[in-house]
């Protein structure tokens, strides 16, 4: 409610996907609540009576569309929620790569699109990740006390890679890849022991 007055909320799925599609063609940069209002026929007004900046309602739009692609997948194994839950974004026409990989240089450089994309859309899909771990856990698929703080930010990265660097956007053979080469080899590997022997020196 802003000035005693409840927001009319029947605009908001117009103006998210403007948001969306402008995101796509121009980068986050070149976006502006002008182009956005003008895509979506609405005032400025009724933007910022929403949001409260560029960042929150480019996030927001973003969480929307994750939320479009279904519910966290429940398989029961590691490698089938691996696949299933990575493997939806790839088979959006909505592709969230390509929309990620908009943000990215602007995430670097802005201070408040950082604040909001870490806390509004990073940390719930880190969330996400960490239950498929936790039931891969429960299930004695992983090994006990392994870390994944790292292994988290795999995908993520190849992905990112793979578009700014090489210029071509994930397919779902990529994403497969991925899945079976990378993260579920390092996921699903024995523990090592401290009792390996180390290699001394050459004699």
């Amino acid at each position: 409610m802003v000035g005693g007055r409840t927001l009319d909320a029947t605009r908001d799925a117009e103006i998210k996907r403007a948001t969306l599609e402008l995101l796509s063609e121009e980068g986050y940069d070149r976006v502006t609540i002008d182009a956005i209002a003008a895509r979506a026929k609405a005032g400025k007004a009724t933007i910022y009576r929403r949001w409260g900046s560029k960042a929150e309602l480019v996030v927001e739009a973003l969480n929307d569309l994750k939320a479009s692609l279904g519910s966290l997948p429940d398989t029961g194994s590691l490698a089938g929620d691996l696949h299933a839950f990575y493997g939806r974004a790839a088979a959006s026409p909505d592709s969230p790569f390509r929309l990620v990989c908009g943000l990215a240089p602007a995430v670097v450089r802005d201070a408040e699109l950082a604040r909001a994309f870490h806390e509004g859309f990073v940390a719930a899909r880190t969330a996400e990740v960490d239950e498929l771990i936790e039931r891969a856990r429960r299930r004695g698929e992983v090994p006990v006390g392994r870390d994944f703080t790292l292994w988290k930010g795999l995908f993520p990265a190849l992905v990112l890679h793979r578009m700014m660097f090489v210029g071509v956007e994930p397919d779902a053979a990529y994403v497969r890849a991925i899945v079976d080469q990378v993260l579920l080899p390092l996921a699903l590997a024995p523990a090592a022991t401290s009792e390996q022997p180390t290699e001394g020196p050459s004699t």
